[in-house]
């Protein structure tokens, strides 16, 4: 296994040997689950674009055109 060195700040390192003592677990077994539990919430993350994010909201504003692309009047002035 890899070793790497990080600094903490008095504080945070409290909280995690707290922590770490009331798992039962060392810290750096704690740390290595709390990154892995980031890894994946950055990798699910990633998986979904922003329209997959807000595709329910898309189109729900009521009154106003829905797809101005389709709708050469309103591109007249596009890009001047």
């Amino acid at each position: 296994m890899k070793t790497i060195t990080v600094k903490l700040p008095p504080a945070l390192d409290s909280k995690l040997e707290a922590l770490a003592r009331k798992a039962k677990k060392t810290k750096s077994v704690v740390v290595r689950l709390a990154l892995e539990q980031l890894l994946r919430e950055h990798n699910a993350a990633e998986m979904f674009s922003a329209h997959d994010l807000l595709s329910d909201f898309c189109g729900t504003v009521e009154g106003k055109t829905k797809d101005l692309s389709y709708a050469a009047r309103h591109m007249d002035d596009y890009g001047k």
